[in-house]
């Protein structure tokens, strides 16, 4: 509803030619079954749903919202960007698990490669926030990469290292339809409280 609500106002100035909308999301939005999207409803309100499974979706609806915020702000010149904290064991996804899980998420598993130490996921939003101020000062990949993205209906996510990712197959084989369910107007919101 917020964005409902702030979207007319983000316009393009000469202190900030491109407003930006920034979404929190995770690459496990990508691990939800394409079979089971038309189930999301039941999933995202069951209380029995595995916490785990529940994230997933929920990162997922998310991801549909960026694509309609997106293709629906793209004539008015607004960056809208999903990034990815990337895989930070520590952030209390694992609260559920079993205290050995949780033992080897916290001190086993820092040593591989692909996860993201929490100073890395603390940074990657103020980092993306100021990507073209910092342009000047060294160039970073952020700046270079949000430039395409203004060209590209399709990529808007990347991780905490500025890598683009692609979107769910989901988002690209049902497109508008998909967005829209997960889109509600401001009006079916209203309509809801």
């Amino acid at each position: 509803m917020l964005l409902h609500l702030v979207s007319p106002l983000l316009k393009p100035t000469s202190s900030v030619p491109h407003p930006r909308i920034i979404i929190t999301s995770s690459g496990l939005h990508t691990k939800v079954p394409a079979s089971s999207v038309a189930s999301l409803p039941t999933i995202l309100k069951s209380p029995s749903t595995l916490s785990m499974e529940r994230y997933r979706s929920t990162k997922f609806t998310q991801m549909a919202n960026a694509h309609y915020w997106k293709s629906t702000l793209k004539t008015r010149d607004v960056d809208v960007v999903a990034i990815s904290p990337g895989f930070v064991p520590t952030s209390g996804l694992n609260r559920e698990s079993s205290a050995w899980t949780r033992f080897f998420l916290r001190w086993v598993l820092w040593w591989f490669p692909f996860v993201s130490t929490d100073e890395q996921g603390n940074s990657a939003i103020p980092s993306l926030v100021t990507a073209e101020a910092d342009q000047a000062l060294e160039d970073p990949p952020l700046s270079k990469w949000l430039q395409e993205t203004r060209s590209n209906d399709g990529v808007l996510y990347i991780d905490v290292h500025g890598k683009p990712i692609n979107p769910h197959p989901a988002m690209l084989e049902q497109g508008r339809a998909l967005w829209h369910e997960w889109s509600p107007s401001i009006e079916t919101i209203r309509a809801w409280q």
